[in-house]
């Protein structure tokens, strides 16, 4: 039986997502989309491996998880190796998502609403819903079995809607029967976010954690009473945990929740003409360290490039990913390393110095323990690549330290490298532009529209 087999995503449901698409980038994923990516992730035996990889996380905005659910015979041997049709009395698919939202311009008559989002909803909450289909069940006495599902949630509040239109706390989770979900087979849930009162941070940044499970109410047997999703990892759990923040300095987005599990990839298309220096330049930065200025030749570690053995960023040779910065000081230091280098190596040329890592990042030109790249690029390119930058640090929440990866789609292709699960970033759109404010542009093409004040 095929995870992925689904009934057509309805009309309305796919002019939500294009409306979406077109306004504000999030690409949140779908049901059928999660339950493609995840049999992906668990071919070539998708029905026993799932209990062991549940979940996919796409984007900064999105998470789910995707499994089949059931009970076997009270009496039986429990074997999560065993495909779960083989002998249980009823078993359906389950699917779950999480979309996150950023706000609206500080400008804005509701700034707090979440841009594109569902009726009511707020930049600090979390749309959770729960999908269950497929129902199978092998004798009529099994519909009436009840079961829960549960979140686990952890620093955040989770709330329904119920059939009286009454919001409710989901306390330890929504529990029903089997034959229930047959004729109402979604259900919507949201966790709110509050801000972080005792930090000393005016982003008032908090977390929220997940640990979704079903326990099998009426089920005796311990081995069979309770399914997690969550898998352990090297001895330790793995619980994802959303990111939440209020920082006034992000003008065009008042508020919003990323991801905080994964690390954004940052991806620039070689394609696209208003950037094809940059992403060449990049390109080689990140594939060919050591055929590139300064001191091409020679060994190079440059960090940035997207690793799918070290997503969390740590790898043998230290951090790997970029760390962002908005200290003014180490932004000077590393322009004060990259610019007088390429005037030593390039005397009178036009143009920018384009430079990689970014000056913008902890791992920039003045970093003693990375290489760096520079190139001298048209100054439209350099401009149009830094206010790519600016939109990505800005839609994706990428506030000090934070750390992130960086890829490009070559010249000629249609996917970036290795085929790193980011976001191509464009030019913003035209509801972004007055706040994004990128008609300004400096030396290295960010401007300080996309630093914000420098943290105290």
């Amino acid at each position: 039986m095929d995870l992925s087999s689904s009934p057509a995503k309805s009309r309305s449901e796919a002019s939500d997502a294009q409306l979406a698409a077109r306004r504000f980038p999030y690409e949140h994923v779908t049901p059928e989309e999660c339950r493609t990516e995840v049999g992906k992730i668990n071919n070539p035996d998708y029905v026993g491996s799932l209990h062991k990889r549940a979940w996919h996380s796409k984007n900064s905005y999105s998470l789910c998880y995707a499994t089949w659910i059931g009970e076997r015979d009270e009496d039986s041997q429990v074997d999560r190796n065993v495909p779960l049709f083989s002998d249980a009395n009823w078993w359906a698919r389950m699917t779950v998502t999480f979309h996150t939202y950023v706000g609206m311009s500080q400008k804005a008559a509701n700034p707090t609403r979440a841009r594109n989002g569902p009726s009511g909803m707020n930049s600090r909450q979390i749309g959770v819903r729960i999908t269950i289909d497929e129902i199978n069940v092998q004798a009529s006495n099994w519909e009436k079995r009840t079961f829960k599902i549960g979140l686990g949630e952890t620093g955040c509040k989770a709330t329904f809607v119920d059939t009286d239109g009454v919001t409710k706390p989901l306390g330890d989770g929504k529990e029903t029967t089997v034959d229930r979900w047959r004729g109402n087979p979604v259900f919507d849930i949201v966790l709110s976010v509050p801000e972080n009162s005792m930090s000393t941070s005016p982003d008032k940044g908090n977390t929220c954690s997940i640990y979704p499970g079903i326990k099998y109410t009426q089920n005796p047997e311990l081995p069979d009473n309770y399914q997690v999703l969550n898998p352990d990892y090297q001895g330790k759990k793995w619980n994802p945990t959303f990111l939440c923040d209020s920082a006034d300095w992000i003008k065009a987005y008042t508020g919003g929740c990323i991801l905080g599990t994964i690390r954004p990839v940052f991806v620039l298309d070689g394609n696209q003409k208003k950037v094809e220096q940059s992403a060449a330049h990049w390109l080689k930065a990140l594939y060919e360290p050591g055929n590139t200025d300064p001191d091409k030749g020679t060994a190079k570690l440059i960090p940035g490039r997207f690793d799918w053995a070290n997503p969390g960023c740590d790898g043998p040779g230290g951090a790997l990913c970029l760390h962002r910065t908005r200290n003014q000081t180490t932004i000077n230091n590393n322009r004060a390393v990259s610019i007088p280098k390429c005037r030593q190596l390039w005397p009178g040329y036009s143009g920018h110095c384009d430079e990689f890592p970014f000056a913008s990042t902890l791992e920039g030109a003045a970093n003693p323990k990375y290489d760096y790249s520079i190139k001298t690029i048209k100054a439209s390119d350099n401009c149009s690549s830094g206010s790519r930058t600016s939109v990505f640090y800005q839609r994706h929440r990428i506030r000090d330290n934070f750390p992130f990866w960086v890829n490009i789609i070559p010249k000629g292709q249609t996917k970036p490298v290795g085929e790193a699960p980011g976001i191509v970033v464009t030019d913003p759109t035209p509801e972004e532009l007055p706040e994004l404010g990128t008609t300004v542009c400096t030396i290295d093409g960010l401007g300080a529209y996309a630093l914000g004040p420098e943290p105290q």
